[in-house]
């Protein structure tokens, strides 16, 4: 058997898109909303709680 370069990469690409439609299977869509919905509420609870101290720390030290 002789290997090359050229051929390690054909085994390589076929590993990685053997390993990919596996993943693509396994992900449903069902669970890719459910991770962008408790993306955008962890960003937004993030964002409003910076918001809510920092306006806190700006009052407390006008005073």
């Amino acid at each position: 058997m002789h290997h090359t370069t050229e051929n390690n990469g054909f085994v390589f690409m076929g590993t990685i898109g053997g390993t990919l439609s596996g993943l693509c299977n396994a992900i449903s869509g069902h669970g890719v909303l459910q991770t962008a919905v408790y993306s955008a509420v962890g960003a937004f609870v993030s964002f409003m709680v910076s918001y809510v101290l920092n306006r806190v720390i700006r009052k407390r030290d006008n005073k």
